[in-house]
């Protein structure tokens, strides 16, 4: 929605509380994911997460920074980068843990 124009915050909230799905959303998340999206990561060291919106908080707005759309039509889907999956035996009731693998190295498979 801020790739396409910039928005007033308060007019922004009352848009995505207008969509039955977040109906009962508080101003708290909502401003917590803006500021996420704005670059302000709570107690984060991780390099690759970079703002891709900028707010404006004299003028109550906020907008996509540049490039944000592309990397919107380039990424891979809703998969974190940092997603962990732990991997165990099959043939015992136990599972018995044998290793974990990141979301890189694993693929669904077909049934």
């Amino acid at each position: 929605m801020t790739a396409m124009e910039t928005w007033d915050l308060d007019a922004l909230y009352a848009f995505l509380r207008s969509c039955y799905s977040y109906h009962d959303l508080k101003r708290e998340p909502f401003d917590l994911v803006l500021n996420m999206l704005a670059g302000r990561y709570a107690d984060s060291r991780i390099q690759e997460l970079q703002p891709r919106v900028s707010i404006d908080r004299i003028d109550n707005t906020v907008e996509a920074r540049k490039g944000a759309i592309q990397v919107l039509y380039m990424a891979g889907g809703t998969i974190p980068d940092r997603g962990y999956f732990s991997m165990s035996y099959q043939e015992t009731n136990d599972r018995i843990c044998c290793g974990t693998a990141t979301a890189w190295m694993t693929w669904p498979l077909s049934a």
